[in-house]
């Protein structure tokens, strides 16, 4: 690696060259930025007289987040990610009777696959993050305020249950 800078072969993946799919819904979303997922082993600790000595634990995946720009019509996030909501089993409550909730597997379903696409300077996906079994656990639809010029942004938390990450498309 001493010769990094000095190699034109050698290309860093950058953070601004990426691409994310969410199933049906992500050909309308502009993608501000996407976190990418994170692995953590816990940590198993044994008291032995004077000493502790750690072992290594169960893995979980950290959830991730995307930050979205939202737009005027009908490619509109908040309307995309609230019509979500009947198929995830999010429903208005009507009476006492009503039982349904949520299921991992409806919840899943409906975001479809999530993937995050890692692209070189000519568009061409140098890897790919596969999230299995995603769902959104959190939903941030942004602020107004009359100080500031900025975009609307809607913040999405997902979890999942492991991620896999392929070089190539």
């Amino acid at each position: 690696m001493a010769n990094f800078w000095n190699s034109a072969e050698l290309e860093p993946k950058k953070s601004y060259q990426y691409t994310v799919t969410m199933g049906t819904i992500a050909d309308s979303f502009l993608i501000k930025s996407a976190k990418l997922p994170v692995l953590e082993v816990g940590t198993l600790e044994a008291d032995y007289t004077q000493y502790k000595f750690y072992y290594p634990g169960k893995v979980s995946w950290s959830p991730v987040q995307f930050t979205i720009y939202d737009v005027v019509g009908s490619k509109s996030v908040a309307q995309n990610l609230t019509s979500l909501f009947a198929a995830i089993g999010i429903n208005k409550p009507v009476n006492a009777n009503q039982l349904a909730t949520l299921s991992k597997r409806n919840a899943s379903t409906a975001v479809g696959n999530v993937i995050i696409s890692q692209i070189d300077t000519n568009g061409i996906q140098i890897g790919s993050w596969t999230l299995t079994n995603a769902f959104i656990t959190n939903i941030d639809f942004g602020q107004h305020g009359y100080s500031d010029e900025g975009l609307i942004e809607v913040s999405v938390d997902m979890a999942y249950d492991w991620a896999e990450y392929k070089v190539g498309t």
